[in-house]
Order: C-alpha cells, then structure tokens, then sequence
C-alpha cells in the first residue's frame, strides 16, 4: 500500500488543522482508512518551548517519525505539519541547505498530494508564536521554498467547502487505482 499524503501549507492561522480533522473525519466517514498526524510542533508551542524552534532537526526527525509511524498502514494520511517547513524554518548555519536537502528527500520519498490554504478567517492568536504580519511573511516563505524545491501544490481557501473538494479528489483517485 503506497500512502497518499494530503499536506496542508499555510501560514499560521491559514485553518491546516481544523482542515486536516475535517478531511480526515469525512474520509472516514466514507470508509477509507485514514490517519491524521498532528503538528509536533504545536505540542511545543503549547508547552511554552520556544526554543525548540532553533532546532528543526530536532522536530524534522519527531515530526518523520510520526509520519512513518504510519506510512503505507493507511490509504491516506493527513499532514497539517509537512515535512518541508523544517527546511523552511531552518535558519541553523550549520544544519544548513544539507540539512534542507535531507528533508526535501525524504519529504519527496512519499505520495504527496500538496495544498496550500488561503485563510479567510481572522487571525487566531493561540497557539502561536507569530503575530498576523509574521504569519503573512512565513507564507511567502513557505511559497518560495515549494517553488524553489519544485513542490507542485495547489492553492484553495481554507473553507468546508474545499476540504470536500481535497476529499472528493482523494476518493476519485484511490476508485481509480483500484
């Protein structure tokens, strides 16, 4: 069984996770196993640890584990956390574009359908470390690291409707492979 992998992009506050539970709720719901892998990153944030942010090998390899946890045991995982943010997160001169090289390998070794999600709500303060203006540049990092590692994604608004959409092209796509 290859897993696909549905990652969600977006800045903080772009909706990936209340989108990543919906997805994989209805995927379910429709009777297809389905996994949902939670941000590690997120389990910090609320811990307070802002100091593990300066060490993205660090979450790169919790976060890889939780995702090969389950890689090929399910039809479909959902990621609101992709691989990829590691390297764009990395500013560690000594990790450097190696490291950055390591997770794009290993983020590529799997069946990766991407999103990048457009918020349409207001910005939720919780659980982050970024004011609205940061989250607004981390996107335009999180873009320019697809587009210079040649990650092909689509671009939809965080909004019921589209996670449907994501659910519906999943579904499309593992009729057709069977």
């Amino acid at each position: 069984m290859d897993t696909i992998v549905i990652n969600l992009f977006g800045e903080p506050s772009a909706g990936k996770s209340t989108c990543a539970m919906d997805i994989t709720a209805q995927l379910k719901r429709h009777g297809i196993n389905a996994e949902y892998v939670s941000e590690f990153a997120k389990d910090k944030v609320y811990e307070n640890n802002g100091e593990v942010f300066k060490h993205q090998e660090y979450l790169f390899g919790k976060q890889s584990f939780k995702m090969g946890r389950v890689k090929n045991k399910v039809q479909v995982m959902v990621v609101d956390s992709p691989l990829i943010l590691c390297a764009v997160y990395n500013t560690d001169e000594v990790l450097g574009e190696d490291f950055n090289k390591t997770v794009l390998n290993v983020f590529n070794s799997y069946n990766n359908r991407n999103y990048l999600l457009t918020r349409h709500h207001s910005y939720e303060n919780e659980g982050r470390f970024q004011n609205e203006d940061e989250a607004k540049e981390v996107r335009k990092e999180i873009i320019d690291k697809l587009n210079q590692y040649n990650i092909k994604y689509e671009e939809i608004a965080s909004t019921d409707s589209n996670c449907e959409y994501i659910v519906e092209e999943i579904m499309e796509e593992i009729k057709n492979e069977q």
